[in-house]
């Protein structure tokens, strides 16, 4: 759930409920679960939608739930949630799982919202991901935590910012 704030005296306007996925099958690219730990929001180019980066936690799996293990695929995963800005509903069916990665912690959208890069600060990966295919291609992977990104005037560069090294 995150709060929509108008931009007159940036009051609240609407709160908005994200839903919990009951429906996927829990494996290695998808899972049942409820958004939580909410990070970055991205609007894209017309403004029509909104993006939100958060964890998908699965309270529904477990020995004392529905009697099947927990395992490293199917007790979280990073997700990205679609928003129509103009409804402040969710886009369930645009929800896209993001495979091996977590904790994404920030996102812009090209100039023409063709693809929303996405960094994962827990994993050191970045993904570039095509919204309408509710494509994942690979991610590149680096030596640093990434917490933002910045999009430069064209010839368009994409670059994150980071925080400490690992080694």
């Amino acid at each position: 759930m995150f709060k929509n704030a108008g931009t007159a005296g940036f009051t609240w306007n609407k709160t908005i409920t994200l839903q919990k996925d009951t429906t996927s099958e829990d494996d290695g690219d998808a899972g049942r679960g409820l958004p939580n730990y909410l990070a970055d929001i991205a609007l894209t180019p017309d403004n029509q939608f909104a993006y939100i980066t958060s964890k998908k936690d699965n309270i529904d799996r477990g020995t004392f739930r529905d009697g099947k293990a927990l395992t490293f695929e199917t007790t979280t995963r990073s997700i990205v949630s679609k928003v129509n800005m103009t409804t402040g509903t969710e886009l369930f069916g645009s929800r896209i799982d993001i495979d091996n990665s977590s904790q994404p912690s920030a996102m812009v959208f090209s100039p023409l919202g063709d693809y929303l890069f996405v960094a994962c600060r827990a994993t050191m990966r970045s993904r570039s991901l095509m919204p309408s295919l509710r494509a994942s291609p690979p991610c590149w992977p680096r030596a640093w935590r990434h917490r933002g990104w910045c999009l430069t005037p064209p010839p368009s560069a994409c670059s994150s910012t980071t925080s400490t090294a690992v080694r």
